[in-house]
């Protein structure tokens, strides 16, 4: 995420929050980075649950339209 951060600056093209996810493939867990802030969503979903995972993912999305006034 620090690295998304850095090449958007450096493309001149800064957004305030960054997303990021981890996975095993079957466990996921999603991170936002704003400003210097790290958040950690402390719950794990699992790929039994795919629409729970969908919904993080257009949740995320969702932020994104709404920061960049899409």
């Amino acid at each position: 995420m620090m690295g998304a951060r850095y090449f958007n600056e450096k493309e001149n093209k800064s957004l305030p929050v960054i997303y990021g996810c981890v996975s095993t493939g079957t466990e996921w867990q999603f991170l936002k980075l704003e400003n210097s802030t790290y958040f950690v969503d402390l719950k794990r979903y699992y790929l039994g649950n795919v629409a729970e995972i969908l919904g993080v993912i257009q949740t995320i999305v969702n932020e994104y339209n709404v920061l960049l006034k899409i």
